[in-house]
């Protein structure tokens, strides 16, 4: 069973759900959405981002946040599910829970700020291909 949220979100955000990312690609986007959020903390005397968590049994479409410290994904995950969980952490430090309105607000932030800045040119690829099929 699928929550009527997940439904909305990959209508809404399909061009980020299609843009895959591999490990290197996520720390960085990882570490872009931390300093942009200002969502970093201290540990050990240094100003780290969120700590990603790598798994082999999560696929592309699986994610969970815990906290406000640590987002664990699948090893070929997406511009999506990375976006989802970042705005779990930030949802998480507001205050909020769960799949609320306070999620929504943040998540559009989030999948706005990666739409803005077109991450490592993936989503421009995505377009032109989605016009490509359209047109043949």
């Amino acid at each position: 069973m699928m929550l009527k949220y997940y439904g909305w979100e990959r209508k809404e955000f399909a061009d980020c759900f299609n843009v895959g990312l591999s490990v290197c690609e996520s720390q960085k986007a990882n570490n872009k959405l931390a300093r942009h959020f200002k969502h970093r903390y201290f540990e050990e005397g240094k100003l780290v981002s969120p700590k990603l968590v790598f798994s082999q049994r999560f696929n592309e479409c699986r994610g969970t946040a815990y906290g406000q410290t640590r987002i664990k994904i699948g090893m070929r995950t997406t511009l999506g599910v990375l976006g989802h969980e970042f705005a779990h952490l930030i949802n998480n430090r507001n205050g909020g829970v769960g799949h609320d309105k306070k999620f929504k607000r943040c998540h559009k932030k989030v999948i706005t700020y990666i739409r803005s800045k077109n991450y490592f040119g993936m989503l421009e690829q995505y377009f032109k291909e989605e016009t490509n099929n359209e047109t043949q």
